[in-house]
């Protein structure tokens, strides 16, 4: 095959039947070509190039002329060859690469974006590849390159298991069980974490899935606490919490969040009527005091609120470096999900993602990443944020 080099393009001309005319006969056509699949025939001395003079382009300069015209032209030549020599129909477009069915007859199933092992990509753009796969419903992929030019796929798509639950319901049954009474269960705030040392709503908490017992008492995390201090099921005493935090930061927004907590009027002193104005006082102040020893603590309380409402059980994912392990349901003996909570301008390097996935195809879970997205339709400064889950799986082509 012979190939021109025009302004810049490959050029490809081919005989093609012309079947508009009485008697058949053959014509010329010129189509480009991608340097992906130029240097790809070149490289298998399937195709020869000329410049514009008629002078043969060997395969370095051809490939150092791609690299000046493209400069991700090497990442996208070695996906392309790669999936190429696994048999696959492979189409070059201008952004990324249309994976086809072996054969190629059909349309494209997926799109490629290549990258370096050296890359990073925010968490934002991670969700643009989900929204142009979801809207052209094509399977969204990325291809990382290593230095020693091999390259793992992982596809990347909306995490539909989390978001099929029904909140609302689940949210309903969540927490039905554990309000036994009107009191209110009281809680200690020690350092980072919640003390509840009455047994029988100790016990009546952990049979629904919260904290975790340290010989008689049941000590809860605080995005537990302040779940279940937002659904009005415990109270949380923070009297001395300025003293320790004095002594193990003295962090001024902490001190700020005890004082605020202090001029609530305690439970017994209350009416009916400020009841709830000072339940919503005492999570706002838990809430500003978690902050203080959480990064991230608003954000990373969120996406547990929105799992406990969905009917999942999220516990902590340290182990696993995570934020959460999340359970389907009660009774599950094993954890389906690891969640990583990350700001919307959250950027990771392939090797972050290479590490999640990995260790949770290690211990058969899904590895998904959650984020608050803004959302400003109303115009209003601060706006409102729109939870979304985002699954990556590696891939074996």
């Amino acid at each position: 095959m012979r190939a021109k080099l025009v302004e810049g393009r490959v050029i490809v001309s081919e005989f093609v039947r012309d079947t508009m005319t009485v008697t058949e006969t053959m014509r010329r056509r010129r189509k480009a070509m991608s340097f992906e699949e130029a240097a790809f025939l070149i490289e298998r001395g399937k195709m020869r190039v000329d410049d514009e003079r008629g002078n043969e382009i060997g395969y370095e300069d051809f490939m150092r002329f791609a690299m000046r015209a493209q400069p991700d032209f090497i990442l996208r030549h070695l996906v392309y060859r790669d999936l190429r020599e696994r048999g696959y129909a492979v189409r070059c477009g201008s952004d990324f690469i249309w994976l086809l069915p072996r054969g190629g007859k059909n349309g494209a199933k997926a799109f490629i974006y290549a990258f370096s092992e050296r890359d990073s990509i925010s968490i934002s753009s991670l969700r643009r590849i989900v929204d142009i796969g979801s809207n052209m419903r094509k399977e969204a992929i990325i291809a990382i390159v290593d230095d020693e030019s091999d390259i793992t796929y992982y596809s990347i798509h909306k995490a539909n298991a989390i978001a099929a639950n029904n909140a609302i319901a689940a949210n309903n049954a969540n927490t039905a069980h554990v309000k036994g009474s009107d009191r209110r269960i009281r809680g200690v705030f020690l350092g980072d974490r919640v003390l509840i040392s009455d047994d029988k709503m100790a016990k009546k908490l952990h049979e629904n899935l919260y904290g975790a017992f340290s010989g008689d008492v049941l000590y809860l995390s605080l995005v537990e606490a302040a779940y279940l201090l937002k659904k009005g099921i415990i109270s949380v005493d923070v009297a001395d919490v300025k003293e320790r935090n004095g002594k193990r930061n003295g962090k001024k927004e902490r001190d700020e969040a005890v004082e605020r907590v202090d001029k609530i009027p305690k439970t017994e002193e209350r009416s009916e009527v400020d009841e709830q104005e000072g339940q919503r006082g005492e999570f706002d102040a838990f809430m500003k005091l978690a902050s203080g020893i959480v990064s991230d603590f608003p954000l990373i309380y969120e996406v547990y609120e929105d799992l406990r409402d969905r009917g999942f059980i999220p516990k902590t994912g340290f182990k696993f470096g995570s934020h959460f392990r999340v359970y389907e349901q009660a009774g599950s003996k094993h954890s389906s999900f690891l969640v990583y909570v990350t700001p919307e301008s959250h950027c990771f390097s392939m090797y972050d993602i290479s590490r999640a996935v990995r260790l949770a195809h290690g211990v058969r879970k899904q590895m998904i990443f959650a984020m608050a997205e803004s959302r400003n339709d109303s115009g209003d400064a601060g706006g409102m944020s729109c939870l979304r889950y985002l699954c990556v799986v590696r891939l074996r082509l």
